[in-house]
C-alpha cells in the first residue's frame, strides 16, 4: 500500500488541492461574491493556485513516465498524458484570464471562470479509477469533484470574508449556504455512484487497503457534515455575534478537507476494493437470511432493523425540529440502544477468507484438479 509521503501520492495531493482551490475561489466569487477592498487578495490566491497546479501537474507526469519507464512523448499517446495535456491547457486559460479578479465581481467573465474552474475539476476523474471504467462512472467522479471543490474548494475564501469588517453579510452566509447545501447532495449520490463501482460491498470496505481508507475519508465527511450543520441551524441566524465562530469553524472543515484530499490521492495509488481480495477482518458477518429461514431468530432480526431504521429517521428529525428536539432524540438513542442489543441475532460466524473468492472459473478440470488437492490436504 502506498504511503502519503511517496513522491507521487504527494503530486497528486496538491495538484488536486490547486484544483479543488482554483474552482472553489471561481465559484465562490460568481455565486456567493466577493468584498472589493479584498479584490487583490483573491488575485494572488489565485495566481499561488495556478502556479501549484501546473508545477504539480508537471511533476505527477514526470513521475508516471519513469514508474512506466516511458519517456513524456510515449505518455502524451495515453489517456492519462492527454487528460494531462488539456488540463495544462486550462490552467493556460484561467492564468490568461486571472486579471478578472483585479475587477468587480458581477461580470459575464465570471461566469467563464466559474466554468473553466468547474471543467479543470471535473477533468480530474479521467486521471483515476473512474477514467478507466464506463461514462456512467466517469461522469458521477466529474460531478463528484465539481461539487468538492464547490464546498471545500469555497471554505477558504468564505473564512476570509468572514474575517473582513463589513464582509460577513447575511447574504454572503446565505448564497455560500445554498452552495453547500448543493454540493454536499451531489457529493453524497455521487460517492454512492463511485462505491458502487469500486467498493466491492461491505467486504471490500472492511476487508481491503483500499475501502479502510474510504471509510476513514467517510468518517471526516461526517464531521464536516457536522461543523456545516451547527454552522448552519445555530450559528448563522445570530450572524451578528457568530462570525468569529462561524470563521474559525471554516478553518477547521477547510483543515478537514485537506486531509481529505489527502486520503483521495492515496485512493487513486491503491487498487480498489472491488478488484482486490478481501481479509474479513472480524469474526462474524451479517447474515440476511436469517430473516426468513431461522423461525426462532426472526422476530429479533425484524426488531432490530426496525428499531435501526426509526432510530436513524428520529436522529435525522431532532436536528430540524426544534419544539420536540430533547424528547425525539431521547427516543431516537433509545432505539438505537434497542437495534444494538439485538444485532447479533442478524450475525453469522466468519473467517478471514470468508468473502475471498476462485481466480479460476468452474469448469470441468479446475473441479477435478481442487478434488485431488482436497483429497491430499483436507
Amino acid at each position: 500500500m502506498p504511503t502519503l509521503f511517496e513522491p507521487i501520492v504527494l503530486a497528486r495531493a496538491v495538484h488536486f488541492a490547486a484544483t479543488i482551490a482554483l474552482c472553489g475561489m471561481a465559484l465562490f466569487r460568481c455565486a456567493v461574491g466577493w468584498p472589493a477592498q479584498r479584490r487583490l487578495l483573491l488575485a494572488r490566491l489565485t495566481i499561488m493556485a495556478l502556479a501549484a497546479a501546473f508545477v504539480s501537474g508537471v511533476v505527477w507526469c514526470a513521475l508516471v513516465a519513469r514508474d512506466a519507464g516511458a519517456t513524456l512523448n510515449d505518455l502524451a499517446q495515453t489517456q492519462f498524458g492527454v487528460t494531462m495535456l488539456m488540463r495544462g491547457g486550462l490552467i493556460a486559460l484561467i492564468a490568461a484570464m486571472s486579471a478578472r479578479f483585479f475587477e468587480a465581481p458581477g461580470s459575464r467573465g465570471d461566469l467563464v471562470l466559474a466554468a473553466l474552474g468547474c471543467a479543470l475539476a471535473g477533468g480530474l476523474a479521467l486521471t483515476g479509477h473512474a477514467g478507466a471504467s464506463d461514462y456512467t462512472h466517469a461522469l458521477a467522479d466529474a460531478v463528484h469533484l465539481i461539487a468538492a471543490g464547490a464546498w471545500l474548494g469555497a471554505l477558504a475564501p468564505l473564512a476570509i470574508v468572514l474575517g473582513i469588517k463589513g464582509g460577513a453579510s447575511a447574504d454572503v452566509v446565505r448564497r455560500f449556504s445554498t452552495l453547500g447545501i448543493a454540493s454536499v447532495g451531489a457529493l453524497i449520490l455521487t460517492g454512492a455512484i463511485n462505491a458502487f463501482y469500486l467498493a466491492g460491498g461491505l467486504p471490500g470496505l472492511a476487508g481491503t487497503p483500499w475501502g479502510r481508507l474510504l471509510c476513514l475519508k467517510l468518517a471526516l465527511f461526517a464531521a464536516m457534515l457536522c461543523l456545516a450543520a451547527v454552522n448552519r441551524l445555530y450559528l448563522t441566524p445570530r450572524l451578528e455575534g457568530s462570525a468569529p465562530a462561524l470563521r474559525r469553524n471554516a478553518f477547521i472543515e477547510a483543515g478537514c478537507g485537506l486531509a481529505v484530499i489527502a486520503i483521495v490521492a492515496l485512493l487513486g495509488a491503491t487498487p480498489p476494493g472491488a478488484h482486490t481480495q478481501p481479509d474479513w477482518p472480524f469474526a462474524w458477518r451479517f447474515d440476511g437470511a436469517v430473516l426468513y429461514a431461522d423461525p426462532g431468530q426472526t422476530g429479533a432480526a425484524w426488531r432490530c432493523l426496525l428499531s435501526f431504521g426509526a432510530s436513524v429517521g428520529l436522529l435525522i428529525a431532532a436536528t430540524f425540529w426544534r419544539r420536540a428536539r430533547r424528547t425525539t432524540l431521547a427516543a431516537g438513542v433509545a432505539l438505537l440502544a434497542l437495534a444494538t442489543s439485538d444485532a447479533p441475532s442478524l450475525t453469522a460466524p466468519a473467517y478471514p477468507t470468508t468473502f475471498r473468492t476462485s481466480p479460476e472459473r468452474f469448469s470441468a478440470r479446475t473441479i477435478a484438479a481442487g478434488a485431488g488437492i482436497f483429497a491430499a490436504q483436507c
